[in-house]
């Protein structure tokens, strides 16, 4: 799966698109919001919160995201 992919938008979004896409999953998946839940509920959304983190250090990032494109073959973003 690409750090396109985890966000939801295409190779080609702009950065504002995939910023509003990372600030959305964020708000779902945030672990703290998962504080009472069970353990395997919440290690799930630390998980998940870990891709979501990572894909957005990468395209957040313009320098990051135009090498991640480069090794991915993927249209600069």
């Amino acid at each position: 799966m690409t750090h396109y992919e985890v966000l939801g938008v295409d190779a080609g979004a702009p950065a504002g698109e995939v910023r509003r896409a990372y600030v959305r999953l964020a708000r779902r998946h945030h672990p703290d919001f998962f504080a009472s839940a069970d353990g395997h509920t919440r290690a799930e959304a630390e998980r998940r919160m870990r891709v979501i983190n990572e894909a957005w250090a990468v395209l957040g990032d313009r320098d990051r995201r135009i090498a991640y494109d480069r090794t991915k073959g993927l249209a600069p973003g």
